[in-house]
């Protein structure tokens, strides 16, 4: 299982067969004309024909094959289908969520209705050597952060970073509510620079990640991020086992999808 990082179309097109095969024919399609033009000098008509038209076919049936080549190559290495998968989980997650809490409070009439835990997710990947995380994909769900992927996180701080250290899943909940001491609880408890810790999103307070190994190296090859504006989110049995059930079907799709 190996999830790429996301790269500039111009480079991932470079380093496929395509480009180079479509110069080769682009010089086949000019050596086949300049034949054909030399049999019609020499008094060859039909041979000059012949050439021509062999010279003609070349070209279309090469782009399409170039062009075809391309869009294979560029399907495995999108991450579109990733975050398709993503969307699936945040939907049962959402709903799940909402089932949960319509059912904790079934007979209490005067409980206030159900808010969206605003859950996002995404996936990061090991770089330099796992010194560092990079998220490959901006968050799917609630849109707070924006524009996210290509952010890259110590991988010794962070939940993230606990998971991919550990080879294990983990999840946590905010402990502190007022800005500063929940800055404090960054740095003391997960490992954050206080510059990291100020930087990091203030409106979540639960978080979960799952690590995708390599069964056959044991080696995290991704995480699968999670969290959420609800406190205590993934400390739900129910919600903690749809993630790690999720997670086991996306580590087998990514093995199949991107290998």
């Amino acid at each position: 299982m190996k999830i790429r990082r996301p790269r500039g179309r111009i480079w991932r097109f470079l380093c496929t067969p395509s480009p180079y095969e479509g110069l080769v024919a682009a010089l086949g399609v000019v050596t086949g004309t300049v034949a054909s033009i030399s049999q019609y000098q020499n008094q060859h008509p039909r041979l000059g024909l012949a050439l021509a038209i062999s010279a003609a076919a070349v070209l279309p049936l090469s782009l399409a094959r170039t062009f075809f080549n391309w869009r294979a190559q560029a399907r495995k290495e999108t991450l579109h289908d990733l975050a398709g998968c993503l969307h699936t989980l945040l939907a049962v997650l959402t709903f799940a969520a909402q089932a949960v809490y319509e059912a904790e409070h079934y007979e209490d009439e005067d409980a206030p209705p159900f808010n969206d835990p605003r859950i996002r997710i995404t996936v990061l990947v090991p770089i330099n050597d796992g010194q560092d995380l990079e998220q490959v994909l901006d968050y799917v769900g609630d849109p707070r952060g924006g524009k996210t992927a290509g952010r890259v996180f110590p991988a010794q701080s962070g939940i993230s970073g606990r998971t991919f250290r550990e080879r294990a899943p983990w999840r946590a909940t905010r402990l502190e509510s007022e800005y500063t001491s929940y800055v404090q609880e960054l740095v003391k408890r997960w490992g954050y620079t206080e510059k990291d810790a100020r930087a990091r999103d203030q409106e979540s307070r639960s978080w979960m990640a799952v690590p995708l190994v390599d069964e056959s190296t044991r080696t995290v090859q991704a995480i699968v991020y999670l969290d959420a504006v609800s406190p205590n989110l993934f400390f739900g049995n129910l919600i903690a086992d749809l993630v790690l059930h999720a997670c086991a079907g996306i580590a087998l799709y990514a093995d199949l999808r991107y290998d």
